[in-house]
């Protein structure tokens, strides 16, 4: 096993070929893909009050725990 690489999320849009990338990149053993879906957009539209600016690391990372 090589170098410990960051975590890479890819989200999209429904209907948007994220479940065929999710199948494709997921044979892969060292690729980790999640078992449904996330609806980060979704759940971004419900708190973009609470976190506005996604551009600000601590944001960012209040959404994440939150």
């Amino acid at each position: 096993m090589g170098h410990r690489m960051k975590p890479l999320f890819i989200v999209g849009y429904m209907h948007s070929g994220t479940t065929l990338l999710q199948n494709v990149m997921g044979r892969h053993d060292d690729v980790f893909t999640g078992s449904s879906e996330t609806k980060f957009f979704e759940y971004r539209y419900f708190y973009k009050d609470r976190f506005p600016d996604l551009s600000r690391p601590e944001q960012v990372e209040g959404m994440i725990q939150y």
